[in-house]
């Protein structure tokens, strides 16, 4: 997987002399070590901790290395549009431009209905983001393609997401957040509802710890964004349960409203639980994997909220498996 990122970098349609490549590695056990070391040759700087200490702690430290003014964040197993540099770097144009956010693609592997799910899911994230940034209002980054201008990188906490962390300080302190369509990264899609689920947690307990830390900082509207965008996401487990609850209580009356409501509910759920005990594969099927895939990220959210509640914290994790290329 690192070499196919190297060599995707490499051929980029940038400038060479201007393009640095810096690998970071978390205590690697596999061969990515001796892989990045092949490209020495070709200007391909390594930074390696022999012990695993989080991604965040890897890239305070690889960034001493950096020479750029502008430095982009990505990860092994995405790879870039050949312009996808170039746009992220035309985005500083502005002086008032600190963070330029790629867009995330996701290819949907096989016929899975998790993994088509996902990148429905994504395909909305863009679409927000693209609204946002009519407003001037990108939060945060997409991990696999978003830059900086160096000179405002700030040393990063182990347990909260870099893309959450940078994006938010920078667009905090006043300079603008930008989001730039024509810089874009491919990843594959989960495969695995479990995968997925895990990853789900890791997310929101992360962005949890990011918004505790960072919430003083949000002037008003930016708080209003989030809360609208990301917080009530990641209570809409609980929401569901009330809305249901609520559609019980009002039945009494025989409203069509309540009746709809309730009806919609029962049909929603009922193809979410068909999903997960996915029956001659049914999760294929589009109708059934979006309920699945809304309940599933739900669910994941509301138990992330609860090991958040407990104090718990993720710093070290494993890439899921049906995402590496």
């Amino acid at each position: 997987m690192i070499g196919g990122k190297i060599s995707n970098s490499l051929a980029l349609d940038y400038q060479r002399s201007k393009l640095e490549i810096i690998v970071a590695s978390d205590g690697s056990t596999d061969q990515t070590k001796r892989i990045v070391e092949g490209f020495s040759d070709s200007g391909v700087h390594l930074w390696h901790s022999e012990i695993r200490r989080g991604k965040n702690h890897c890239l305070n430290e690889a960034m001493a290395l950096a020479t750029g003014d502008i430095v982009v964040f990505t990860d092994a197993n995405a790879m870039f549009d050949r312009a996808a540099v170039r746009a992220l770097v035309d985005g500083f144009q502005s002086e008032g431009v600190g963070c330029v956010v790629g867009k995330e693609c996701r290819i949907s592997k096989g016929k899975s209905g998790t993994s088509k799910s996902d990148s429905l899911y994504w395909n909305f994230e863009n679409l927000i983001k693209r609204a946002q940034n009519k407003l001037g209002l990108v939060l945060v980054g997409n991990g696999p393609i978003f830059a900086i201008r160096r000179e405002l990188f700030k040393p990063l906490r182990n347990d909260i997401a870099n893309d959450f962390q940078t994006p938010m300080q920078i667009g905090n302190e006043g300079w603008a957040v930008v989001f730039q369509e024509g810089a874009i990264s491919f990843e594959n899609s989960a495969t695995s509802a479990r995968e997925e689920y895990d990853r789900k947690v890791r997310i929101v307990t992360r962005g949890l710890v990011g918004f505790e830390q960072h919430a003083r900082e949000m002037p008003s509207l930016r708080l209003f964004i989030f809360i609208s965008h990301k917080m009530m996401r990641w209570f809409g487990f609980y929401l569901q349960i009330l809305i249901f609850a609520l559609s019980f209580l009002l039945l009494p009356k025989q409203t069509e409203i309540a009746i709809c409501a309730l009806a919609m509910q029962m049909s929603i759920y009922s193809l979410a639980v068909l999903g997960s005990l996915n029956p001659w594969n049914i999760r294929r099927v589009r109708l059934v994997a979006i309920p699945f895939y809304f309940c599933l990220v739900n669910a994941a959210a509301a138990v992330a909220v609860i090991k958040y509640a407990k104090g718990g914290r993720v710093s070290i994790w494993e890439k899921a498996i049906s995402v590496r290329s």
